[in-house]
C-alpha cells in the first residue's frame, strides 16, 4: 500500500495516504436540476422564477428527495436562497455549502472550503449516503471534474432564456455522457438521465 511514498517527506506521505483513502470512498452524488432549452439554470439576474409557470406538473422530484440524505450546494446559490426562502426547504436533510469566504449561516450543517475528496471523507464520518448537488453550476462542475458527480437528471423546460447561468461553470476539457433514460411530459418538459464517462 505504502511502496508508492518512497522518497516523499512524511508530511507529503500523510496527504498522499488521506488522497487515497479518499478515493476510496463513494458517496453517490446526483445533480438533479431544471433547465431551459438553451441550457440556463438560472436567468440574466439569477432568478428561477421562469420556472413557476412548470410547477403544476408532478416530475417525481419528492420521490427523489426522498432517496437522498445530504444536499450540497454552491455560496451564491445558498445566497440566493437566503433571500428567497425565510425556512429551510432541505429540513431533515444534512444541508452542505461550499464556500471560501463564508463558515456560518442559517440553515447550513457545514460550510466547506477545502478540496471534494476531503468533503467525501468527511461526509462519510457523518453517515452520508447520498447526496443531491443543488447547483449551482460552478459547484456542479466541480463535482463533475472531481470525479465525484455519478448522474445528471435533466429536466429541460421549453422555454429559451437567452442569458444567464449555464448547467455547468468552466470546465478543463470536454467530459462525454452517456443518457440512461429520458421522458418526455405532456406540457413539453423532458426528463434525461446521464452518467458522466468520467
Amino acid at each position: 500500500m505504502f511502496t508508492n511514498l518512497r522518497g516523499h517527506k512524511p508530511g507529503e506521505q500523510s496527504s498522499l495516504i488521506q488522497a487515497e483513502e479518499a478515493r476510496k470512498i463513494r458517496i453517490p452524488a446526483c445533480y438533479y436540476v431544471a433547465t431551459s432549452a438553451d441550457g440556463l439554470i438560472a436567468d440574466w439576474s439569477g432568478s428561477v422564477d421562469w420556472l413557476n409557470p412548470f410547477f403544476n406538473t408532478d416530475y417525481g422530484f419528492h420521490g427523489f428527495v426522498e432517496t437522498i440524505d445530504t444536499v450540497v450546494m454552491g455560496r451564491r446559490t445558498y445566497d440566493r436562497l437566503l433571500k428567497t426562502s425565510k425556512t429551510n426547504p432541505y429540513m431533515g436533510k444534512r444541508f452542505i455549502v461550499l464556500s471560501h469566504s463564508k463558515s456560518s449561516g442559517p440553515h447550513a450543517d457545514l460550510f466547506w472550503p477545502g478540496p471534494l475528496d476531503d468533503l467525501m471523507v468527511r461526509l462519510d464520518s457523518m453517515g452520508s449516503k447520498s447526496l443531491w448537488v443543488v447547483g449551482g453550476g460552478s459547484a456542479a462542475g466541480a463535482f463533475l471534474e472531481a470525479g465525484l458527480l455519478d448522474e445528471v437528471q435533466q429536466f429541460v423546460m421549453p422555454v429559451v432564456l437567452g442569458s444567464g447561468t449555464p448547467l455547468f461553470g468552466p470546465l478543463r476539457q470536454p467530459v462525454s455522457f452517456r443518457l440512461t433514460a429520458s421522458r418526455s411530459f405532456p406540457n413539453g418538459v423532458v426528463h434525461l438521465r446521464y452518467m458522466p464517462l468520467v
